[in-house]
């Protein structure tokens, strides 16, 4: 549950700068625990891909939340879930 205490010091940034300092954090992790030889509970709960998710719902959010007519919102929001959908066929 860590990601929320990034998500909360995230907060602290310019708003046009939250979701790319968001993946920038998450992906450094998660990068950092592909290429380093460190085990651990700890570790390997930091670095773990599946906070990529978080890092998808809070794009998902944010798109949702934006001021655009209901159509460009599905449109997007459709198109985040196919891309989702395809990076985790790829993951397999």
């Amino acid at each position: 549950m860590y990601f929320y205490a990034v998500f909360a010091l995230i907060l602290v940034a310019p708003q046009y700068l939250r979701l790319w300092a968001l993946a920038a954090c998450f992906v450094v992790l998660v990068t950092l625990g592909r290429i380093a030889p460190l085990q651990g509970a700890i570790f390997e709960t930091y670095t773990n891909p599946h906070v990529l998710e978080f890092f998808a719902g809070a794009v998902l959010g944010r798109t949702y939340g934006l001021t655009l007519p209901l159509r460009a919102r599905s449109f997007w929001v459709s198109l985040h879930g196919v891309a989702w959908r395809l990076w985790s066929s790829l993951r397999r």
